[in-house]
């Protein structure tokens, strides 16, 4: 999405993700940066949770320092409101007739819904063809594409997430099928899965494969 992330704070910093145990000298120069009246966030892992989960942005809250200023005249400062902004964006993605401002069209907050909306849509739409293709199969070539990925695996087996997907993939060439959201396939069959990494090579464990 364009963001450049970097393992300290300067004065182009714009948000400050903290985790666990965050660094003293780091937390002090982003205070720096607030106090000086730079637009600047701290995202804490609840904030986070709620970003990435598309709900609750009411609760989702900016850091204000403790200056002359009144929090009112800070707040008017920011370039956007993100809470409000977010209230708003919800409304036009369900249909409601809602009028952004100019500082919030052009804000980068906008465009980073933006980006996670089209990215949402694309996910459903994909999970959908996805379903709509092998509803396409009858009654019987499902069942037996169904028993052909549930071959591919072993209850408890743990293995990269290409070569999985390698295994399916011939399932999918052998009855004409070119899906992409195989994750999508895994669960509508009931296989319970966990997705990991491992030496930055992504992993799938089979929990649970239904009974053929």
């Amino acid at each position: 999405m364009g963001a450049d992330i970097d393992t300290g704070v300067s004065s182009k910093t714009n948000y400050l993700l903290i985790g666990e145990e965050p660094g003293p000298s780091k937390l002090r120069k982003f205070d720096e940066l607030i106090t000086a009246g730079k637009d600047v966030r701290k995202i804490y892992q609840e904030d986070l949770d709620l970003i990435l989960a598309g709900r609750e942005y009411e609760k989702y809250h900016t850091e204000i320092p403790v200056t002359s200023k009144s929090k009112a005249d800070l707040h008017k400062d920011r370039k956007t409101t993100w809470p409000n902004l977010v209230k708003k964006f919800k409304q036009y993605v369900e249909g409601e007739k809602v009028e952004f401002t100019e500082r919030e069209l052009q804000s980068e907050d906008y465009r980073l819904l933006s980006l996670y909306y089209k990215q949402q849509q694309k996910v459903a739409t994909t999970k959908d063809t996805v379903l709509v293709n092998l509803r396409e199969l009858d009654e019987a070539c499902e069942c037996k594409f169904k028993k052909a990925i549930l071959a591919c695996f072993d209850e408890g087996e743990d293995l990269t997430k290409e070569l999985a997907y390698e295994r399916m993939q011939k399932v999918f060439t052998e009855y004409g099928l070119n899906f992409k959201a195989k994750a999508c396939v895994l669960t509508e069959f009931g296989v319970e899965f966990k997705e990991y990494k491992a030496d930055k090579v992504l992993h799938l464990k089979i929990l649970h494969l239904p009974n053929l």
